[in-house]
């Protein structure tokens, strides 16, 4: 009986010290790793490889001394980087009697940063002299990132900034190009289409359009600037308001007021404009500004003028023109009106309307 007792008391105490040594075993940290994600991305560090029972984990993301966690039982913890980083990651654990610790790597890769042009103002149209202003801006996940702006205008001039302004001095079609670049080297570009329109000196006849008239077409002047030539205009591209187009025939190119400089002339079919002013614009009275645009040598022109509407069909001065026009006779007319936008600069014409 004495024996069965001793062996009953010393299988107890093997089982309650197997018990105890398997509760506080040392346990194993298993960090998981490498790690590596963009900036601005959660890593999750996955620590459920480690062997132990009851286990809490905690975390020095950085390996600088501090954990940026404190004791959790859950096995994943996240953390963000706003900038690229290499770097190590500590991981202990602890069974409330033991640690342990294991290491892991970790790459954070820099983003290169999206060029963005908010918005261009320019007055329209655009024309050389006027100011332009560019607003640009950038998207980048690594929120720490400085950044670089650096423009192209497209006429061979650059600037640096954000928002600058910018004056083209030639007409022409130009490419703007943004560059955006982080103090780690990721760079972007976006381009935007800019058109610098020709300006022309246009002179409209009659001055003076009565609504109701009966003649056949309307008479444009066009005179471009120094360096372009008249004789080149694409009459086939040119259009009253973009939406009336010039009549291919009659046009002539000729000095017409005496400047030494040629002008083209061409026409417009008289009740289209006139439906133009009345039920596109809605101008039954007073003075109306008609824009004529057009191609030349691969730029784009435009120039207006400014009329007087008299929708009196007793106007008899009207109705003179309107015959004179109807029969192909308008002979040396003047302009006389004060709201010209061109200043009368074709004061006398030759031409038939």
């Amino acid at each position: 009986m004495k024996k069965t007792t001793t062996f009953f008391l010393v299988s107890i105490l093997l089982l309650t010290f197997t018990i105890s040594t398997t509760l506080h075993a040392t346990p194993v940290a298993d960090a998981n790793g490498p790690y590596e994600v963009n900036e601005g991305e959660e890593v999750a560090f996955d620590a459920g490889g480690s062997n132990g029972s009851s286990l809490l984990y905690r975390w020095d993301f950085d390996n600088d001394g501090s954990w940026e966690t404190d004791w959790t039982s859950d096995p994943v913890s996240t953390y963000m980087w706003n900038d690229d980083w290499n770097g190590i990651a500590v991981l202990e654990i602890s069974n409330g009697t033991t640690t342990d610790t294991d290491t892991a790597s970790v790459i954070i890769n820099n983003v290169m940063p999206v060029a963005i042009i908010d918005l261009v103002t320019a007055p329209t149209p655009l024309m050389p002299g006027d100011i332009v202003s560019f607003n640009g801006s950038t998207f980048d996940p690594g929120i720490l990132d400085t950044h670089m702006f650096e423009w192209d205008f497209g006429d061979d001039t650059n600037a640096s900034g954000p928002n600058v302004d910018h004056v083209y001095t030639a007409s022409g079609t130009y490419f703007v190009t943004l560059n955006v670049t982080d103090d780690d080297g990721g760079s972007d570009q976006t381009t935007f289409l800019l058109s610098v329109l020709m300006p022309a000196t246009v002179d409209i006849h009659p001055d003076t359009l009565n609504l109701d008239s009966n003649g056949r077409w309307i008479t444009c002047y066009i005179e471009l600037p120094d360096g372009y030539n008249a004789s080149d205009l694409n009459i086939s591209s040119i259009s009253l308001g973009s939406l009336i187009p010039a009549e291919t025939w009659p046009s002539n190119v000729e000095d017409y007021d005496g400047d030494g400089v040629l002008e083209l002339m061409l026409k417009f079919d008289r009740e289209a404009v006139q439906e133009y002013i009345s039920d596109t614009l809605g101008v039954t009275g007073d003075n109306v500004n008609l824009t004529v645009t057009g191609e030349v040598a691969g730029q784009i022109f435009q120039g207006s003028d400014t009329i007087n509407i008299n929708n009196n069909n007793s106007s008899k001065n009207q109705n003179a023109n309107a015959n004179n026009v109807q029969n192909g006779n308008t002979n040396n007319k003047n302009k006389n009106t004060p709201n010209n936008s061109n200043n009368n600069k074709f004061k006398t014409k030759n031409s038939n309307e």
